[in-house]
């Protein structure tokens, strides 16, 4: 299938902020706020119970492994699960799966400072209330995997 993966890898990668860890992906910066994301596929449809047993593994990943990074502020930990169906030419559905933290550090400045066109759809939603005359945006992990979905799939691509 054409949707081996490859093509997220080198999309994170390109952004040049982004370590690939075993299990998704790790940004930090010098002050160590962090972001975590991934993504991947699936061949079957997923059941609200495995959309949230997956978003549970991914929590008990980060929890797991760096809970005082992700905890700071909040003592709170949150990951984000979005599931989008994709069709082939063959009419062969697939579901693909973005996960991410609370984006902080150099991925919520990478967000707010390419969002506008990598992702013009997203900035466009999330910019739509502006309070005072302006546009203030506060991303939260929702905004980040949405962020990444449009990332992947290009300008074009519209949730629907």
């Amino acid at each position: 299938m054409s949707h081996s993966g490859s093509q997220s890898d080198s999309s994170q990668k390109s952004q040049g902020i982004w370590k690939k860890l075993e299990k998704g992906y790790m940004e930090a910066d010098s002050k160590n706020q962090r972001t975590w994301s991934t993504n991947f596929f699936l061949e079957y449809r997923p059941s609200w119970e495995d959309l949230l047993t997956h978003s549970k593994n991914a929590y008990n990943h980060i929890y797991d492994n760096w809970s005082d990074d992700f905890r700071k502020k909040t003592n709170t930990a949150l990951v984000a699960t979005l599931c989008i169906v994709r069709v082939e030419e063959d009419y062969k559905s697939f579901y693909h799966i973005f996960q991410s933290t609370i984006p902080r550090g150099k991925w919520r400045d990478h967000m707010l400072e390419k969002g506008s066109f990598e992702a013009p759809k997203w900035w466009n939603a999330a910019n739509s209330e502006p309070r005072n005359g302006s546009p203030r945006l506060v991303p939260h992990a929702e905004d980040s995997v949405e962020y990444l979905a449009n990332q992947y799939y290009g300008p074009t691509f519209n949730i629907q």
